[in-house]
């Protein structure tokens, strides 16, 4: 069950291996082979004879894709429509920052008896055309992170918070030692 927009319990349901969902009242009905648009109407019309204005909207709730890497806000991407873009999932994502490469943001995609990679080029227009262009549910898209072009003010601060953790370290060395000598 999941929370509907004013905070109702809106039931939820799981399309099995063979196509077909279980909705009270209807049994087992046929969900594969039909657009979300069609299933709903479908599903209305079943619940006509129970329910007055019988209201169904069709979603997708697992369809989720996985952003990593060289942007602001790695993580999960929900798939809310039918389709995803690349570029849609990286703005999802807080878009790519400066320290990326643009030119090598890999796309893996599990097939079920294989894994496969595609190095998809941003700064070039063919992505637009690209097969991967669309995601697809499950897929991780990562964006490789170009440490060569780390600033000089961001390699200061990696240097001060390294020599930070070093003080702290030899500081609680240094305490444990002086209770355990007296």
């Amino acid at each position: 069950v999941s929370a509907g927009v004013s905070g109702a319990s809106v039931p939820s349901y799981l399309v099995s291996e063979t196509g077909t969902i279980k909705v009270h009242r209807l049994g087992e009905f046929k969900a594969a082979g039909f657009t979300r648009k069609q299933l709903a109407m479908r599903l209305q019309d079943s619940l006509k004879p129970y329910l007055k204005e019988p209201l169904v909207i069709v979603s997708f709730l697992n369809h989720k894709v996985t952003v990593m890497g060289a942007v602001s806000k790695p993580g999960v991407v929900d798939m809310k429509e039918g389709s995803l873009t690349i570029l849609e999932a990286l703005a999802l994502s807080g878009d790519i920052i400066k320290e990326a490469k643009k030119d090598n943001v890999l796309v893996i995609r599990d097939n079920g008896s294989e894994r496969q990679i595609k190095k998809i080029n941003l700064e070039n227009t063919s992505v637009f055309s690209s097969s991967w262009y669309y995601l697809q549910p499950n897929d991780i898209v990562y964006v490789t992170p170009d440490y060569s072009r780390l600033t000089l003010e961001d390699q200061r601060r990696n240097r001060q918070t390294t020599i930070s953790l070093l003080v702290s370290a030899v500081s609680i060395v240094v305490l444990i030692l002086s209770r355990v000598i007296k």
